[in-house]
Formats: structure tokens, sequence, C-alpha cells
């Protein structure tokens, strides 16, 4: 661990500069290098111009896939961090009140603790991309004709340097409001991610219930890490995993969410094969696939486009995002 003093701009200097040394040493590139650095600095640069003095620590984590960085002080704290983190926003007239929303996007972890009259905390992390060699994906995701907006929407995050959250989401119906559903789900999923799968769809349930949205989604879930997966499924989307051996429907129940009566979720784990793939697709994809037709030795866009060319219903929103992963 690096701990650094925060008082002038010298230390930010010093911050930035070990901050980018590290990235460098973890295997970002440039432009990852590059958000790191401006993310250390503009937090830096905060507590001299508002607490006048604090401290940062820097560290490499999960054998040099994470980056973690702590910056605290003792200042006034930060009354209400939502307005905070709004673009523009600022307690101080000479500062442009940029650095809190700038440093979020440049990371891919970032979470604030603060207390008024006793200080802030702010936490945040650069994780190190999985390579094509270790994960490829292939994505279509296309309206109705009829419609100019999308129903349907898919999900990728990968974080801790080795896991990935794939998420194939179907709102109800077409158009704006199918829309509207299939985003509320999507941003409940980017804030929640790290939350077991069947956790995180109770949590979208949750959310388009209390905003009345008056609006269900289908949605598909899985889990890629090391050298087991877990999924979890409600509704019409449906999901498919091929191996060398064989390939399967993975089960997922009945129902969807936001709308009506909530059911049981199954949560399916299984231990991974090498060389594995995985097909999730909208209600826009038959499900009558001759999967013995397939090519598995394209790349994961060839293969999505050839299941679109073969598969895709004349009618409605359709996705597909095909996933090969090396274990």
């Amino acid at each position: 661990m690096i701990t650094i003093d925060i008082h002038t701009e010298k230390d930010v200097a010093l911050a930035r500069m070990h901050a980018n040394q590290l990235a460098k040493q973890m295997g970002l590139d440039t432009l990852a290098c590059a958000e790191v650095s401006l993310a250390v600095s503009e937090i830096c640069s905060n507590v001299i111009k508002h607490a006048q003095r604090g401290g940062c620590e820097l560290s490499l984590s999960n054998q040099d896939k994470i980056l973690e960085v702590k910056i605290s002080d003792q200042g006034p704290g930060i009354a209400n961090i939502a307005l905070a983190m709004q673009e523009g926003f600022s307690s101080n007239k000479n500062s442009l009140g940029l650095g809190l929303e700038v440093a979020e996007r440049s990371m891919d972890s970032f979470h604030i603790r603060s207390i008024p009259q006793q200080g802030t905390t702010v936490l945040m992390q650069k994780f190190k991309p999985l390579t094509a060699d270790e994960i490829q994906y292939g994505i279509i995701s296309l309206s109705d004709e009829n419609y100019q907006f999308n129903g349907d929407a898919y999900f990728i995050k990968e974080f801790d340097g080795d896991k990935v959250l794939l998420g194939i989401i179907d709102g109800l119906g077409q158009g704006y409001q199918a829309s509207l559903y299939s985003s509320a789900v999507k941003k409940t999923l980017e804030q929640n991610y790290r939350q077991p799968l069947d956790k995180l769809i109770v949590l979208c349930d949750d959310f388009l219930k209390e905003k009345n949205m008056d609006g269900s989604v289908a949605v598909s879930l899985l889990l890629l890490q090391s050298q087991k997966m877990q999924f979890c499924g409600i509704g019409d989307t449906h999901c498919y995993y091929q191996t060398a051996k064989d390939i399967q429907a993975l089960f997922q129940v009945e129902g969807t969410i936001g709308l009506h009566q909530f059911p049981s979720l199954k949560l399916i784990e299984k231990e991974l094969s090498s060389d594995s793939c995985f097909i999730l697709c909208t209600d826009g994809i038959k499900t009558q696939i001759n999967f013995d037709g397939i090519d598995w030795t394209q790349n994961p866009q060839q293969i999505a486009h050839n299941i679109f060319n073969d598969y895709h219903k004349t009618y409605g929103d359709v996705s597909i995002l095909v996933c090969k992963y090396y274990v």
C-alpha cells in the first residue's frame, strides 16, 4: 500500500503519479491509466479545496487485477451527496464542481461516505478488463421495425478483474413504454451488480413496483467467475449453455417482474468446462433453434448474426447476446 498525505498541490501530483504507475503495473491501457490519474487528481484536489488536508491510500489486490483508492479528510463533510454528485454543483464558488462526477465516470466503482463536520471518505476501484483470450462477446439488439424505441436491453459488467455479469432484458410490449421498463431494470443492475442474482431480480421487481411503472419485464442473468457459473431468470427470455459435449437450455421460472405476483426464483450453479459458449435471447428469437447447424468455431458476433438471420420472428424487438468464455 502507498500512503500519501494530501496538503499541497505537490501532494496531489505525487498521488496522481503513483496512481498512474500502479495502473500501468496492472496492465491497463493508456486511456484507463489517464482515467485513474484524473480521478485521483480530482478527489485529492477537492480535499485541498474543501478540507485543507487529508490522505490518499493506493493499493493493488486480487493478483493485481483491482486498483483500490481511498481518499479521506476530516473536513466539513458533504451535506447532500446526491446534489454534490450533480455535474456543475459546488459549494466552493472558485470550483466548477465537476470533480466528483468526473471521478465517478473515470472509475469502475465509486462510493462516498460523509458525515457533516467530521469528514469525507471516497472509495474508488479500477478493474483490469478481461482479455479476448478470456472472453468474447457478440451482440444484436434491434427494435420492432414499427417502433422507434427498443423495448429490449442487454447488460455486460466486468468487475474484479475476473468476473462478468451478463443480462438480457425484455420490456413488456414494444415502443417507448417497454424501453422505460427495460432501462429501469438495467439501471438497477448497474447500481447493484455485486448482489446475488436472485436478490438482483427481486431488487428490479421492487424498483418497478415502487415507481408504479405499471409494466413488466422478463430477464435472464448470468454470472461467470473463474471455473463456475450462476444463472437466474424469469419470463420468456431464454439462455443456452454450450460445451464440447452438448448444449442445454438453462431453466428460468414463469412470470415477470414488476407487475404480477412474484414467483419463487431458482438459482442455478454449474462448474464450467473449458471453452464454454452462452447464448442469451429475448422472445424475438424463436426457441426452436437447431444448434447442430451452428458453427461454434465462429466468433460470437458471427454466431449472433447467424442466429438472428435464421431464427428471428417477423415482429417484435429482438436481442441476442453471445458470449464465449475461456476458463
